[in-house]
């Protein structure tokens, strides 16, 4: 890796936590030069502008994160076990973030939904579409393999997963409970079970 490249990673490293900890807007250039212990035009030399290590914060936030989620579903061949481990590692995300702050694609999204920064809000849309198609798949298979009904809507039972694990994890992280996550998690759990022929 050249070192631009490593100078570049290791801005990202610290500007995911700092931009998914306190959000896009109230983070400053400032925050990140603190963060990274470099001057404005050190960052600048490597990113357009806030906007842009913004992105690239995300970004590279949102890999982490899906880094953690694929080593869990290699762990299993098995479409329904597959999804149970990601179940897990939803909920090890929860008590032990991969980013410091929570989940990159939840905290953006909210902002980015009323936020004029078009690029955030594409990226954050791109990583949402990544997360809903693998675990599509993964019913896909499933139900090409025989383990799922023929009629699964692979893509609706994506969006149920998906929308139900992450807005549990928000909520056992504000209530500091991980027994709401669980029990989030359980009827998630009977619903992939429910899909079996």
């Amino acid at each position: 890796m050249s070192r631009a490249a490593t100078t570049r990673l290791r801005i990202l490293g610290a500007a995911a936590p700092l931009f998914n900890r306190q959000g896009y807007a109230a983070t400053s250039v400032a925050d990140v030069m603190a963060a990274t212990k470099m001057e404005k035009g050190g960052l600048y030399y490597h990113f357009a502008g806030k906007g842009d290590i913004g992105v690239a914060a995300f970004e590279h936030a949102v890999g982490q994160v899906g880094e953690a989620m694929d080593r869990a579903a290699a762990a299993a061949t098995d479409p329904r076990e597959r999804l149970s481990h990601l179940i897990d590692a939803f909920r090890r995300h929860v008590t032990d973030p991969v980013v410091e702050g929570g989940s990159p694609v939840f905290n953006a999204a909210v902002e980015a939904d009323d936020s004029a920064d078009a690029a955030l809000r594409e990226a954050v849309r791109g990583a949402v579409e990544r997360l809903l198609r693998f675990v599509q798949r993964t019913v896909e298979r499933g139900v090409r393999g025989g383990t799922f009904a023929a009629d699964t809507d692979a893509r609706g039972v994506a969006a149920f997963f998906v929308a139900s694990l992450e807005g549990a994890a928000v909520l056992a992280r504000l209530s500091g409970d991980v027994a709401v996550f669980d029990a989030a998690a359980g009827h998630v759990r009977a619903r992939i079970e429910a899909l079996g022929v």
